[in-house]
């Protein structure tokens, strides 16, 4: 089994990138549409809405025998928690590393839309080093290049993952796109923001599907008590 911990998600969160993507689509005819995500001829790969999350650390492969050792760790740091809000905003993607000089920019790898860097983001990426540190010492990232334990932690939320098969017309469609976003958010203009909650990190399960692939919760780790309800006492 391929497993991930990350976080969920609220409803009006998940309609927000929704509508990201949606939106994005809308403004530029030559993307594939998202309802066509499971479509082999696609080389934009979008992601369902019912799988977006922010994933804090991939873990890889695993046995079923190291499901106690790993929930125990992350039942852990869950329990040194307090609930905190995260914001949503604007749309932008990592570039895939080329081999050809004259390719300039680099085609896209993956579209997404990013957190805003506040309080709560600072505490969403202490969050993750501590899942990250007790992962480490379980011993269940072992298999995981030394590159990917040294990648510094961006946390966002994964809308379509573009193939290394992209037309040069969707690559300078998503361009395009990236470019708009930035013209728009240097405008005088109050940005489009979703909030929302973190009161729990999830252990995911990558499960293949005849077409595609859908992210299943193994287990959810609560935080014993919100920042609310600390305020209050």
């Amino acid at each position: 089994m391929r497993l991930f911990v990350g976080v969920t998600l609220s409803a009006e969160a998940r309609a927000f990138v929704d509508g990201v993507r949606a939106n994005a689509c809308s403004r530029l005819p030559s993307l594939p549409a998202p309802t066509h995500a499971a479509a082999g001829g696609s080389s934009i790969k979008w992601v369902p809405a019912a799988d977006f999350h922010v994933t804090l650390q991939y873990i890889g492969a695993q046995p079923e025998s190291a499901l106690p050792g790993m929930c125990a760790a992350l039942r852990a740091q869950a329990e040194q928690m307090t609930s905190f809000d995260l914001q949503l905003e604007g749309i932008t993607c990592t570039f895939r590393h080329t081999r050809k000089p004259t390719q300039k920019p680099p085609p896209p790898r993956v579209l997404f839309v990013p957190l805003v860097e506040d309080d709560g983001s600072k505490q969403l990426c202490a969050l993750a080093g501590r899942v990250t540190a007790a992962l480490k010492e379980g011993g269940f990232l072992r298999d995981l290049k030394k590159r990917d334990l040294e990648k510094a932690f961006t946390p966002h939320v994964t809308i379509a993952r573009v193939t290394q098969s992209s037309s040069a017309v969707e690559t300078e469609a998503l361009l395009e796109l990236l470019k708009q976003d930035q013209a728009t958010t240097k405008e005088d203009v109050a940005p489009a923001r979703a909030s929302f909650g973190v009161d729990s990190i999830i252990l995911y399960e990558t499960v293949k599907l005849e077409q595609g692939q859908e992210y299943q919760m193994r287990e959810v780790f609560r935080f014993p008590q919100s920042s609310h309800q600390l305020a209050e006492t």
